[in-house]
């Protein structure tokens, strides 16, 4: 009986032993868990996920194409992880052509890593409410990276969005027929999108459209593909493109400028201007494209321009025309602020509010006829500098007079800038106000 029992324990032993060795080269295989349970499939993990669930990706791997079904709530952490689909694409009965599906009435979070696939039409069909946080999603050979069709959908953080040639990033679709909440759609990352991005509707359901499509912030290197009737279902608020027909989405108070340099050109609107301003190199040429730009410093040798009904104000001056290099305008700065230097060393000398003006409207010198030309500016600032320091030099001489109270006359040879400076250059003539704000 004794040596049956122990048999008994010894197979029983055995037993947990293999069950403890099978477990552990199973979590070996697991792809995702969810808490501290392992699953060997990403579908598997969604599968399982209950209300409010977070899916943990644990290592970079290829597998099948996945489904969100309807009325899920769950993120999907990536972990920084990489899931390729190279097999088992899904989809609606039929039309199996997609890397993952999301069915509506759902919330989706995908975060923090990269999804990609080398044979699925669409990377992302999407019909749920979907959060895109800090992804990157990419495919060369899908038709549709991001497919939107119903739902809110925030693509956000720093998210990446990486079409092949002639692709689409991502769309925002309509139909009446089955979605008739449409989808709206923000986009406010730092990431980058190349490929087009599209806005349509099924044939005939333009005029009932619910899309939306709000770019809060973006890099967007292609095309914007919007069906004209769908014009007024898109709003671009800042971001950087690289081609200008986003142009008519951004508001009437809008901003837009066009940067370039050499081959690379470069369109920045709203909050992203001034950031681009701040990067400008010699050598480049600044467009303002829309509405009215300040900048209140720029390098030498940068041509500032203006389309038709924008206006841009360099150091104070106003400019319009077909280009004003800004190592002209920075010398006006440097000649403004050295007229006002000795108007206030003038006024400490005692000189009468008269005989200021008159010997200011006296140094007054038009370059009407001098052109950009530099050496000439800096001749005057020379010229300014050199009679200050000796006005200067006449106060510290008079210090210990006493002071007259007659006011003083004279006329002193200095050279200033006109308010208004006609300059004319080989491309035409450029006219630079002073600007009274």
């Amino acid at each position: 009986m004794k040596k049956k029992i122990l048999a008994i324990s010894i197979l029983l032993l055995a037993i947990s032993m293999l069950f403890i060795l099978t477990n552990t080269v199973k979590a070996t295989d697991n792809v995702a868990k969810i808490g501290n349970t392992g699953y060997p499939t990403l579908q598997g993990a969604i599968t399982a996920a209950g209300d409010g669930a977070t899916i943990e990706l644990l290592k970079t791997t290829s597998g099948a194409g996945f489904i969100v079904g309807e009325d899920k709530n769950i993120t999907i952490d990536f972990g920084g992880y990489t899931y390729t689909v190279n097999s088992g694409f899904v989809g609606s009965a039929g039309y199996e052509t997609n890397g993952c599906q999301l069915l509506k009435n759902s919330n989706v979070t995908l975060k923090n890593g990269t999804l990609t696939s080398s044979g699925a039409k669409i990377l992302v069909q999407n019909y749920s409410n979907l959060t895109v946080q800090s992804m990157t999603l990419k495919s060369e050979d899908a038709d549709y990276v991001l497919s939107l069709n119903n739902g809110t959908t925030s693509i956000e953080g720093s998210t990446s969005i990486t079409a092949g040639a002639s692709k689409v990033a991502f769309d925002v679709y309509y139909r009446s027929d089955l979605y008739p909440e449409g989808t709206q759609v923000t986009v406010n990352t730092t990431g980058t999108i190349t490929g087009e991005i599209e806005v349509k509707a099924k044939d005939g359901a333009e005029s009932s459209s619910q899309s939306k499509l709000t770019i809060e912030n973006i890099n967007h290197n292609g095309e914007m593909d919007v069906t004209p009737a769908l014009d007024g279902k898109v709003t671009v608020e800042g971001g950087s493109f690289t081609r200008n027909d986003f142009i008519k989405y951004v508001k009437n108070n809008g901003t837009v400028i066009l940067v370039e340099k050499g081959d690379d050109e470069h369109y920045y609107v709203g909050t992203s201007v001034d950031e681009a301003l701040e990067d400008v190199e010699e050598g480049s040429t600044i467009t303002v494209e829309k509405g009215n730009v300040e900048i209140s410093s720029l390098p030498d040798n940068v041509t500032v321009k203006t389309a038709e009904g924008a206006t841009a104000t360099v150091n104070g001056y106003k400019v319009t025309g077909a280009g004003v290099d800004t190592s002209v305008l920075n010398k006006l700065k440097v000649l403004e602020d050295w007229k006002n230097k000795l108007e206030a060393e003038l006024k400490k000398l005692g000189y009468s509010p008269e005989d200021i003006a008159r010997i200011l409207e006296q140094a007054m010198e038009s370059i009407a006829n001098q052109g950009a030309n530099i050496e000439k500016l800096q001749a005057q600032i020379d010229s300014l500098k050199a009679q200050y320091n000796e006005l200067t030099k006449e106060e510290e001489e008079s210090v210990a007079e006493e002071k007259d109270n007659t006011p003083k006359t004279g006329i002193i040879d200095v050279a200033l800038v006109a308010s208004v400076v006609a300059m004319v250059s080989a491309a035409g003539i450029v006219t630079v106000k002073k600007y009274n704000k």
